[in-house]
């Protein structure tokens, strides 16, 4: 009696280990860049002495929908959006990189350059900088650019370039803080 107890509760545990994914899911549905997790249940077949129908419910290998979302038009200057399969390229908070789809920008008050979650975002020279300026525009090839204060929209610099990598989707992995790492 205790094995088939057993084997019931492994099966509703991997069920609400499963039912926890769909609710993260369902209720990140509308955040920016949120990438969906998958949960796999398949049963096993209990080798041994007693009965044939004895199974175990097992999880097999959890996924990330990599779909891309939809583009959503905002209005704002530092909203950015990427097609196609690339990654920006993230800081997370142990100062290690990470990758992101998320492209809800803002720039903190001492003019890093950050992601809506808080994290920086790197540019070919490190976590962008940007100096006090007139203007900010970021181009369709990533770069920042600004016009200096005091300056015309003719003095227009450019000072970095958003990293954006394209990664192996079979090695990769999301984090417990939603990022992409690769393995």
């Amino acid at each position: 009696m205790d094995k088939m107890l057993y084997l019931g509760m492994t099966g509703a545990r991997h069920t609400a280990l499963a039912q926890a994914t769909n609710a993260n899911n369902l209720a990140n549905v509308s955040t920016t860049g949120f990438r969906a997790d998958f949960n796999s249940l398949f049963s096993q077949q209990i080798e041994g002495p007693g009965h044939a129908t004895r199974t175990n419910a097992l999880s097999g290998d959890d996924g990330i929908d990599l779909t891309p979302g939809a583009i959503q038009h905002t209005g704002r200057s530092l909203d950015i959006a990427m097609g196609g399969d690339g990654w920006f390229v993230v800081q997370d908070e142990s100062g290690r990189e990470a990758y992101s789809r998320r492209g809800d920008l803002n720039l903190t008050a001492n003019g890093q350059l950050v992601l809506g979650s808080g994290e920086s975002l790197l540019g070919e020279g490190g976590p962008i900088a940007v100096p006090e300026h007139r203007s900010l525009s970021i181009g369709g090839d990533g770069s920042v650019s600004i016009v200096p204060l005091g300056q015309g929209p003719e003095t227009q610099v450019v000072i970095d370039r958003i990293r954006m990598v394209t990664l192996d989707n079979n090695q990769i992995v999301k984090g417990e803080d939603g990022l992409i790492r690769q393995r």
